[in-house]
């Protein structure tokens, strides 16, 4: 506003020259417009490559990637997409667990064998025993198709597998427990009444047969109307769509039905198996393992209340799932290894004084008087146990 007026008419008839010429075009180009990079290259002198098909250069000449699913200076690199497969170290830890509960099961198994003329073995039943052996192992072997999975959908075996392997194993195992504990009280009971009464092998097997086939029954239907099957989701995708994680996991039309009907059924056969236990508490632990079989159904009972809603809220995390799963397993049966046989390996090593048949039924006759009576027989038992071979 202060310039000379020649100078201001000078500079007037300039820009006025340089538009009329386009000069100003040129200055403005060089010195303000952003100069961008022909498409498929990049850099500040755009002598770098930008793939032309997932990336564009920005003003800085950086190649900007139109997707999180290419990545690279140049964006090239296409980013896998994250199945959420098992870890390594997870289908490990799963093998190990069903290694540990086989191992037990074949030393349990063998100890059995060569104790089976002690009179406490001989109580128990070497068939029954070798019956709870063989359902915790075949509830533990479900394990070994847990660790089954695809990178598609499917197909996968173990989906189904699963089911059947744990039912069964589970249903010999507590069916023979049950029917053991069963036994034992109808036999004090008629004994106690001056009743004979006689209960054969063949009678137990049905008891054990018939609590298995509805388990059979129920994944055979479950098998036929809407079978387990492998089913991979996408989990996240980029702003085209593109997949960028999913998830695999075992599914049905009706999983919740079935599941439900199953852990319905097993748990009235635990509480009516906690039941037996409370009317055989007065028998003595030589003739029925009362005390530590209701130690094991609680156990069983306890993880299969707490273990299953947290294995339906985490279905959708195929690690976290295959990690409870594993874990349940191996705690339920080797529970069951470690409080049955552990206590009968025990008792067999350590007491050596045993108590008549005549005095466990008039203990269980008298209801009043049979807990404590039970109670000062164990505590002299554990002292004989615990004294010299020399002052007995």
């Amino acid at each position: 506003y202060n310039m000379d007026k020649e100078k201001s008419l000078l500079l007037k008839k300039w820009m006025y020259t340089s538009v009329s010429n386009a000069t100003l075009d040129d200055l403005s180009y060089k010195y303000f417009d952003v100069k961008m990079c022909p498409l498929g290259l990049a850099g500040l002198n755009c002598d770098k490559n930008c793939d032309p098909r997932h990336g564009t250069s920005d003003r800085d000449g950086k190649c900007i990637c139109q997707s999180s699913k290419w990545t690279g200076e140049d964006c090239s690199i296409e980013v896998e997409e994250d199945l959420k497969l098992y870890p390594d170290w997870e289908v490990y830890l799963a093998y190990g667990l069903f290694a540990i509960n086989t191992l037990a099961c074949l030393l349990c198994f063998v100890w059995v064998h060569l104790k089976r003329e002690t009179r406490l073995v001989k109580m128990w039943q070497p068939f029954f025993l070798k019956f709870i052996l063989l359902g915790c192992f075949v509830s533990s072997a479900s394990i070994i198709p847990t660790t089954q999975q695809s990178e598609g959908d499917g197909p996968v075996y173990g989906c189904m597998v699963f089911p059947w392997l744990y039912c069964i194993g589970f249903s010999i195992t507590l069916g023979t427990l049950l029917s053991k504990i069963f036994r034992v009280y109808r036999l004090f009971q008629a004994a106690s009444r001056a009743q004979r009464v006689t209960i054969t092998a063949r009678e137990t097997l049905l008891m054990i047969f018939g609590i298995t086939i509805v388990d059979v029954a129920v994944i055979a239907v479950w098998s036929g109307v809407a079978p387990l099957h492998w089913k991979r989701t996408i989990t996240s995708t980029d702003h085209f769509g593109q997949p960028l994680s999913s998830a695999g996991y075992c599914t049905s039309d009706y999983w919740k039905v079935f599941v439900t009907i199953i852990v319905a059924w097993h748990l009235v056969l635990m509480l009516m198996a906690s039941y037996l236990c409370y009317l055989t508490r007065n028998i003595s632990s030589q003739f029925a393992e009362s005390k530590y079989l209701a130690i094991s159904l609680f156990s069983n009972l306890q993880i299969t209340v707490v273990s299953t809603p947290v294995l339906i809220i985490v279905k959708a995390d195929p690690s976290t799932s295959l990690f409870i799963r594993s874990i349940v397993i191996w705690i339920n049966d080797f529970a069951i290894l470690a409080i049955i046989f552990g206590n009968l390996m025990y008792s067999v090593h350590t007491i050596k004084v045993e108590i008549d048949i005549s005095t466990a039924v008039s203990m269980f006759s008298v209801p009043a008087e049979s807990e404590a009576a039970r109670r000062r027989s164990d505590r002299r038992l554990s002292v004989i146990a615990l004294r010299p071979l020399e002052e007995q």
